[in-house]
């Protein structure tokens, strides 16, 4: 992803695992995640808008029911194809030769790992709920594919018999892997053996 790049999702997170309570010093939490991705994240995906992924965390119980919360997780960022550009119909003359026209879409898509931590206390309006927030430190690689054709011409005008030199494929890979620190903050109830988490996080 691009260096300058700030995320900003809002992750709606399924946990599974064992409930934590007060009685357990470490408790261990696997997570499945989902949700919309907005602001400046769009722009390199396509103006594509979700990102789903998985955590494994691990919450130490401090005082009053307090916890200190570590989790190691892995995200994806689908991409939308966008294209570039197209070959038009026709074309009139150019003079240069050679003329190139290309029809070419673009694939993006990312992943990484991200390190979370997090200060987390319970809400005492509401028994099993929870705020929590924190830091996210993730590392990212963005993928951008281009395919398509490419057109070579003399020049002339597409009217013109035989002006067509060459017909190439497109096929380039493109990539960049980015560091970046962002704030996490959320809330959760807990219920059963599930928990439910809404966070929002740069």
């Amino acid at each position: 992803m691009p260096r300058s790049l700030l995320l900003r999702l809002a992750a709606l997170v399924l946990a599974t695992g064992p409930l934590l309570t007060a009685q357990e010093a470490v408790t261990y939490t696997f997570k499945l995640a989902g949700g919309p991705a907005t602001g400046g994240l769009k722009n390199p995906l396509g103006n594509a808008g979700f990102t789903f992924g998985a955590d494994l965390e691990a919450a130490f119980r401090l005082g009053s029911g307090a916890q200190l919360v570590a989790g190691l997780g892995w995200r994806a960022f689908p991409g939308d194809f966008t294209v570039v550009s197209s070959i038009p119909f026709t074309y009139a003359a150019t003079g240069v030769n050679p003329t190139i026209y290309e029809s070419r879409v673009r694939k993006p898509e990312a992943q990484g790992w991200q390190l979370t931590g997090l200060y987390r206390s319970p809400l005492p309006v509401w028994t099993g709920a929870y705020w929590q927030a924190g830091l996210r430190i993730g590392s990212n690689r963005l993928t951008e594919t281009d395919t398509g054709t490419q057109l070579v011409t003399d020049g002339r005008a597409s009217t013109v018999s035989g002006n067509v030199l060459a017909v190439n494929t497109i096929a380039v890979q493109r990539t960049s892997t980015t560091l970046s620190a962002g704030a996490m903050a959320g809330a959760g109830y807990a219920f059963g053996d599930f928990t439910l988490e809404l966070n929002l996080w740069t």
